[in-house]
């Protein structure tokens, strides 16, 4: 795929979220972890054939326990935001805090947004999406989401 600057292997676009989501574990060591995931995924929203896909970047979902109301969930996002931002992260682009209102960091490369436990989603998440930079993987070749451990 042509326009890629310095494209990422497969590899490396997994381990580009994957060092950002235990970066934040690190520094929210009191967060408990209930469950992280990393695949690859398409950076081309429309899936239909008609469209070419790709390029692909590394996705890491991570859950944590929900709160005990909305404005707890709020309340906890917002201390979290503030301690990833006191260790290096930084605001993420005006484009992405306006689809993630409940807020959206970046750091090398990598967008972090946060979600709070719904009636559609029982826990709470952290969703970090790396750079469309990897050209190699096809829809065959990005295999499904492995689970891992971030401590």
């Amino acid at each position: 795929m042509s326009g890629v600057l310095n494209p990422l292997s497969p590899d490396q676009a997994k381990a580009q979220v994957i060092d950002a989501a235990r970066d934040v574990a690190s520094t929210l060591d009191d967060l408990p972890i209930l469950k992280a995931s990393v695949r690859l995924e398409s950076c081309n929203d429309d899936s239909s054939p008609a469209y070419p896909e790709g390029p692909y970047r590394g996705r890491l979902l991570l859950q944590y326990p929900p709160t005990s109301s909305r404005s707890a969930g709020r309340s906890a996002i917002d201390g979290y935001i503030q301690r990833l931002l006191n260790a290096g992260w930084s605001p993420a682009p005006e484009s992405w805090r306006t689809s993630a209102p409940w807020g959206a960091l970046a750091r090398a490369g990598v967008i972090l947004e946060f979600t709070p436990s719904s009636s559609g989603k029982p826990n709470s998440q952290m969703d970090f999406l790396g750079e469309c930079r990897d050209v190699t993987t096809t829809r065959e070749t990005r295999g499904d989401s492995e689970p891992l451990d971030l401590r």
